[in-house]
């Protein structure tokens, strides 16, 4: 990627083009190394200064009173002349093309691009002198410049070819015109217009075909035939033609051919006019070229040729204005799974060529009328018109395919996969027309519930997720409450030595209280994390405990310990320990009694400096339970380097004892662990007499729904009255 850029600057600073980046006042923001050498000015003294100081005072003023203008309203300007002004003071003519780059409705950066036009401005000069001086009639230069307006209004190849017809039939009545342009790519020679040709022999549009259109492209002029019978063609209607070649440069860019129905000489005017048109015509076919190339540049990304963003909204925006009622169209987001990994790995050339494959990919896997845009990174959308819900879902699962067969990159094959999210928009009577904006926002929410639901999923915006993100807003609404208020529900479910049955402690769980009903942890961790409001339920969860132990205290029972889940993403909190103190000393309760629960997954996020915090609190007496140990690789690294106190056998292992000999050997190791680091173990998911049996012979505690469900802490406290 770095080489890229490298290249993609250096391309830059070289191009044929001077280039400059203003601000909305007009600040000089960027300027390219040709716009330097063309002006003789240093990067130094441009930078900072406004566009204008580049102005002579004329241009000045037309850029004031026109130019600016113009570019506020349109948003963009195309091939103005303007007049650079040289370090040395030389003028130096230019067409200049201007784009506003707007972030919502204000003006981020204006980009400008200059070309060179001292030979049309020259050619300008000299037509407005021969006006004056009578050098030509009066109808040769209304031609000539209703030719060059028409050139300058044309937005295309195809108008500037209709252009090029009209200014030659209007030299002398043709019955045809046809108009061919060389494809600078292939050289090949195409037809772009024929202007009333329907009844000309087809061999008088073959330029190929030894025609006075060929030998007018090997003669660099144009070539007339008086009397057409005279060459052995069928004919038709036509008596005579003149063919011309258009050129810029000395390049060959095309070639028109008129026929007339008489028989007719070409004046000295009348040739003179040919050889001006052609050469305008060259100019026109240049700037209507490099106004396409421009235009591809902005609305193309350049990594994968597909539309970009922009291209992408103004499609959408088309696709919306073009929907019958009730004629739906879809906007599907797609994002690679763990892309990063791919650049981690094999290097970000390699991460290119996987997104060049990819697109290449998706493309071969649409409709037809559908459009693929890379938004950017890995990101790519699809508008696909006349398609509903179903149809989403079934272009989705389609995409999704294209992306997972493996990819080769640097001679490796690669797996990668994605998601992908989709809005549907129907209109309709009473049915508000939405923005790209808004169906991609849709979309996006899709995507992230697919990426929620695991790798290689899609959602639809539709009823379903609607319903299940409104319950999520309401769910993230009651969280909200019960953190400000303090209203989460401790639940605790005891812990049991599973030789004498005695209970030894328990394990503290968060319920939240919402309308009548209780919600578990599965309803609402996730909003929490990405709420970024987990520390706050920890902290909150962990009073609770806290208080408990010193309740059990006063019933006698100043044995029992308690155990409290802490998230990944509030111990790496650089205030986690002193948090966890002040709410112990607040509280009274004895820390060595107090167990902080984490997850091996937990663990694999924390950074270096966590280790510090959690020893500091063992220090002080409060303990580490590391929880659903045995469920990743580094089990044991994690129980050496962290200061744990105890482990709990994830319940994978317990759901298959006594039968199941894998689960018995590794519950047996995991004790014998256990036992050889002094630590307690605890095997969750007890459900039958048979496991309890096991697990009781090697010593360990055991909690489940086999030996008590969780239970408010009132209800605890009543057993242990009892």
């Amino acid at each position: 990627m770095t080489q890229v850029l490298e290249e993609l600057g250096d391309l830059y600073e070289r191009a044929p083009f001077g280039y400059v980046s203003t601000d909305a006042s007009g600040r000089v923001l960027r300027v390219n190394g040709t716009l330097l050498s063309w002006a003789g000015l240093d990067r130094g003294a441009v930078l900072g200064t406004d566009l204008r100081d580049l102005l002579t005072p004329g241009s000045r003023t037309w850029f004031d009173t026109h130019y600016l203008p113009l570019l506020h309203v349109r948003g963009e300007v195309r091939e103005v002349a303007l007049d650079l002004r040289g370090a040395d003071g030389d003028r130096l003519p230019v067409l200049a093309s201007s784009t506003v780059v707007r972030d919502d409705a204000s003006v981020v950066v204006v980009r400008t691009s200059f070309v060179q036009a001292a030979e049309r401005r020259s050619y300008e000069r000299e037509l407005l002198r021969a006006r004056f001086a009578a050098e030509t009639s009066e109808r040769r230069l209304r031609i000539l410049h209703d030719a060059v307006t028409a050139f300058a209004q044309a937005p295309d190849l195809a108008a500037v070819a209709a252009a090029v017809a009209v200014a030659v039939d209007s030299i002398a009545p043709t019955v045809g015109v046809a108009v061919w342009l060389v494809d600078p790519d292939t050289q090949e020679i195409r037809r772009h217009c024929v202007l009333g040709a329907d009844d000309l022999a087809p061999s008088l549009l073959d330029p190929a075909g030894g025609l006075p259109a060929e030998e007018a492209c090997r003669a660099h002029e144009p070539v007339t035939v008086f009397d057409v019978t005279t060459t052995g063609r069928p004919a038709g209607v036509v008596r005579s033609l003149v063919a011309a070649p258009v050129r810029l440069e000395g390049r060959l860019v095309g070639v028109y051919q008129a026929t007339y129905g008489r028989m007719r000489s070409f004046p000295a005017d009348d040739l003179e006019t040919h050889a001006r048109l052609v050469h305008q015509a060259g100019i026109a076919v240049h700037g209507a070229r490099l106004h396409a190339q421009l235009r591809r540049a902005a609305l193309h990304d350049p990594l994968t040729g597909t539309a970009n963003r922009a291209s992408f909204d103004e499609a959408v925006l088309a696709a919306l204005a073009a929907a019958a009622a009730g004629r739906p169209l879809a906007v599907l987001l797609l994002d690679l799974d763990d892309f990063k990994a791919v650049n981690d790995t094999l290097g970000h050339s390699a991460g290119d060529d996987l997104l060049v494959e990819l697109a290449r990919r998706l493309e071969g896997s649409l409709g037809e009328g559908h459009l693929l845009a890379r938004l950017g990174g890995d990101e790519f959308a699809v508008l696909a018109p006349e398609v509903d819900e179903r149809a989403a879902s079934a272009l989705a699962e389609g995409l999704l395919a294209a992306t997972s067969r493996p990819f080769r990159l640097a001679a490796t094959p690669v797996q990668v996969t994605a998601s992908v999210g989709a809005s549907v928009h129907r209109p309709g009577p009473g049915t508000s027309t939405p923005t790209p904006d808004e169906l991609r926002h849709l979309a996006d929410v899709a995507l992230y519930r697919a990426k929620a639901q695991g790798k290689n999923q899609h959602r639809v915006h539709d009823a379903e997720l609607r319903a299940e993100l409104a319950r999520r807003e309401w769910v993230g609404a009651e969280l909200r409450h019960a953190l400000e208020h303090g209203d989460l529900v401790p639940y605790f479910q005891p812990v049991v030595d599973l030789r004498t049955g005695r209970l030894v402690g328990a394990e503290c769980l968060c319920r939240l209280r919402a309308a009548g009903e209780l919600l578990l942890p599965v309803d609402f961790l996730e909003i929490a994390t990405e709420e970024g409001v987990l520390h706050l339920l920890d902290r909150q969860m962990l009073r609770h405990a806290c208080e408990e132990l010193v309740a059990w205290d006063g019933l006698g029972r100043g044995d029992l310990e308690v155990s409290v889940n802490v998230a990944a993403q509030h111990v790496a909190r650089v205030d986690f320990a002193d948090g966890v103190l002040e709410v112990v000393e607040a509280v009274g309760c004895d820390p060595a009694r107090l167990h902080l629960e984490l997850t091996e997954s937990a663990l694999l996020e924390l950074s270096p400096g966590t280790t510090d915090r959690l020893r500091r609190l063992r220090e002080l007496g409060i303990g580490v339970m590391l929880d659903d140990f045995g469920t990743r690789y580094a089990s044991l690294s994690y129980a050496r380097q962290f200061p744990v106190t105890a482990l709990k056998i994830d319940r994978s292992f317990v759901a298959g004892l006594p039968t199941t000999r894998t689960d018995a050997a590794i519950v047996r190791s995991v004790a014998a662990l256990a036992e050889g680091l002094g630590v307690k173990c605890v095997a969750e998911g007890v459900e039958t007499p048979e496991q309890r049996e096991f697990l009781a012979a090697l010593g360990l505690l055991g909690q489940g729904f086999g030996l008590a469900r969780p239970m408010p802490a009132d209800e605890l406290r009543a057993r242990l009255q009892d």
